[in-house]
């Protein structure tokens, strides 16, 4: 589940016209259901929220392949995932001038990375 704010700030209008952070919980996560995968992700820029979103769902979908070794393999997956937002037309906006912050929790076997 994921639960997100749409509007930020304080005054009328409100500083901050939209909360661009993307947020998901994912329990029994991987094939085996022993993890729990916790995303945070905080966009800035004028497509923060959809690079946001779309660094999330990179994330959900390739996060179960480095349960086996998160040590090992957690820290290129934010490379790639940065290559994806960098180099793949299907994003469907320009994220150059765009970003996002990711903080991700991995629990497998009760062991947090």
């Amino acid at each position: 589940s994921g639960a997100e704010l749409l509007h930020i700030g304080a005054g009328d209008p409100p500083i901050k016209k939209e909360n661009q952070d993307a947020v998901k919980v994912l329990l029994d996560y991987g094939p085996e259901g022993n993890a729990t995968l916790a995303l945070c992700l905080d966009g800035h820029g004028p497509h923060g929220l959809l690079v946001a979103r779309k660094a999330l769902e990179f994330f959900e979908q390739h996060t179960q392949r480095v349960i086996a070794d998160p040590l090992g393999q957690l820290s290129g997956l934010f490379a790639e995932c940065n290559a994806f937002l960098s180099d793949c037309p299907q994003v469907g906006f320009r994220s150059r001038m765009s970003g996002a912050t990711a903080s991700l929790v991995l629990i497998v076997d009760q062991i947090v990375y």
